[in-house]
């Protein structure tokens, strides 16, 4: 693993993970509804899809307690949004 130290390497680093979240969101109907393992446990694919954002959430609200205490406003208390 390598380390991202300027700008441009994490805009492009964010860019690909956006990218393959895009790739995995992307399925019809048929492929939503397959059957999956994750993590012990069988589901939908568009289960494991709503955990995945759900867990997301809960990584953001860690960021938006740890932007508070060092005197930021995340960005979902700026507005225009």
């Amino acid at each position: 693993m390598f380390q991202r130290t300027t700008k441009a390497g994490l805009v492009e680093a964010i860019n690909m993970g956006f990218g393959a979240c895009e790739a995995a969101y992307a399925m019809d109907d048929g492929t939503a509804m397959e059957e999956v393992e994750f993590f012990g446990n069988t589901g939908t694919r568009l289960w494991v899809l709503a955990f995945n954002l759900t867990h997301n959430w809960e990584h953001y609200g860690n960021l938006v307690t740890y932007m508070r205490a060092n005197g930021m406003v995340p960005p979902s208390s700026q507005g225009g949004m």
